[in-house]
């Protein structure tokens, strides 16, 4: 992080994640019973969304700005392409959802254990 005293500000306040983590949470279980319920719903997912930014910020902290960079444009660059691709090739992906969500679970397990 280039900006020392904000890094430090937030290594030194472990309430951040706290908050954060019981917060979303929270907003969590709320947006899943009021979601249908319209304007509720969207003050809700900002606050769900302001609370996992938060946690993500105090995440990155934790690393160089170059890592972090190099991680930005690695997914962007991959979702970009993932994008031009469903609307050039014109097919339905709709049914890969369920093979997509095992092998993100998959990853997901074995990659902490060094696995993959």
């Amino acid at each position: 992080m280039l900006c020392n005293p904000i890094k430090n500000f937030v290594h030194e306040s472990p309430s951040l994640v706290l908050i954060s983590a019981i917060g979303s949470l929270i907003l969590l279980l709320a947006l899943a019973v009021y979601r249908h319920q319209h304007p509720i719903n969207l003050y809700l997912l900002f606050g769900f969304t302001l609370l996992e930014s938060l946690s993500v910020a105090t995440a990155v902290t934790f690393y160089e700005y170059n890592i972090v960079l190099q991680a930005f444009v690695l997914t962007s660059a991959v979702f970009l392409g993932l994008t031009a691709y469903t609307f050039q090739s014109k097919r339905d992906f709709s049914k890969l959802g369920a093979s997509a969500r095992v092998i993100v679970l998959i990853h997901l397990l074995l990659n902490p254990c060094g696995m993959m």
